[in-house]
């Protein structure tokens, strides 16, 4: 039971009684942590997963991956894969518990190179996109000025317009590239 426990040692005159206190508690936190998610940029460097944990998890516990193989506790996103880590405290005399830190990695954001293009004003319609180069990452946006616009443009005039196509990271730094259409 929890409590303050006295230990007494009687000794006889002329030696001095000691004592000493035993405090016991006990604790329902799970020595292994608490479950958590991270997201990640595939370029970071390596993350000590305990750090990741929530909870109070104790150090000198068991890493394991999601193939069940153990692994040291850092974490390097450009060398492991993204996936489910198990950490295992072994909680003698307690039901055991362990926590799972589900790591997330995304891949880096790129607007590719910038570009030009040249149109006639009477001409059809300029899709933004096929300015775009081939390992450009789809989805983001084209802004002309500060302005979000469509992918696709119709010149009114003989006015060269610059465009920026803009693609927004989570965890990955944002990346922009910038265009002209020459009328």
């Amino acid at each position: 039971a929890a409590g303050i426990y006295t230990y007494i040692t009687n000794s006889p005159a002329p030696c001095i009684t000691q004592s000493a206190d035993l405090t016991i508690s006990f604790t329902n936190d799970n020595p292994s942590g608490l479950s958590d998610n991270i997201l990640m940029c595939s370029i970071d460097g390596p993350i000590d997963m305990m750090d990741s944990l929530g909870g109070n998890p104790l150090p000198g516990g068991i890493w394991t991956n999601a193939a069940g193989v153990e692994v040291d506790g850092a974490f390097n996103p450009q060398l492991e894969p993204a996936g489910n880590y198990e950490y295992y405290y072994p909680n003698v005399g307690c039901t055991p518990g362990s926590s799972t830190l589900t790591i997330s990695v995304e891949a880096p954001k790129n607007a590719g190179s910038n570009g030009s293009e040249t149109m006639c004003e009477s001409g059809p319609s300029l899709n933004l996109n096929s300015m775009l180069s081939p390992n450009a990452t789809l989805g983001g946006t084209w802004e002309m000025g500060n302005t979000v616009v469509g992918n696709m443009f119709m010149p009114s005039a003989a006015v060269n317009t610059a465009f920026t196509y803009e693609v927004l990271g989570i965890a990955c730094p944002d990346d922009a590239a910038s265009f002209i259409v020459y009328v």
